[in-house]
């Protein structure tokens, strides 16, 4: 006969499924300690889970350049992210450092409009330092990196190790410059 299942099939169930609850939080939800996340399996299983590690230091790394900026250049100054996700970093701790609005040309955070035409610096996080000084050389004159995005933990996520150039003498408004900037991932 056929009937609901018997309390042997609820036996072997249960533990099933709390295991595989036990699993997918290790692997899923942010349950490490920052300090210990590179040495777990979460960051090979989850990419993403581990993107907001180190946000308050990269924060802090923007900030620290944004301060070296004599102050004239600091009030006209403007924050271009490599990645939505970096730009998101600095809606969130940047107020508190002080740090201007960022733009980002990184997908859909492209839409929330182009910096002002202010004739400032830029303060640019990425492009690699391989990459970073001939691509940013194309739409400024200056280009000089100024620091280094470090997470404080060695894991190896997108915003490690990136430079943080800042760049003077901006060739063309932002008008003309911003969608050329534009990226899609």
């Amino acid at each position: 006969k056929h009937g609901a299942p018997g309390w042997a099939a609820w036996t072997f169930s249960a533990p099933a499924l709390a295991i595989t609850g036990v699993v997918s939080a290790l692997t899923v939800l942010p349950v490490y300690p920052v300090s210990v996340v590179a040495s777990t399996p979460q960051p090979a299983i989850n990419a993403d889970s581990s993107e907001t590690v180190g946000w308050p230091r990269f924060v802090g790394e923007v900030a620290r350049v944004y301060r070296t900026l004599p102050p004239a250049e600091r009030s006209r100054a403007t924050l271009m992210m490599s990645n939505y996700g970096e730009a998101g970093a600095i809606d969130r701790y940047g107020p508190e450092h002080g740090l201007p609005r960022p733009y980002s040309p990184h997908n859909g955070y492209w839409h929330f409009g182009r910096p002002p035409e202010t004739g400032g610096p830029v303060i640019v996080v990425g492009p690699e330092e391989g990459e970073g000084p001939g691509r940013l050389a194309l739409y400024w004159d200056q280009v000089t990196m100024a620091g280094r995005i470090d997470n404080g933990v060695d894991l190896d996520n997108e915003e490690q190790g990136k430079p943080v150039w800042i760049c003077r003498g901006q060739r063309e408004p932002w008008s003309t410059l911003w969608p050329k900037l534009k990226t899609l991932s």
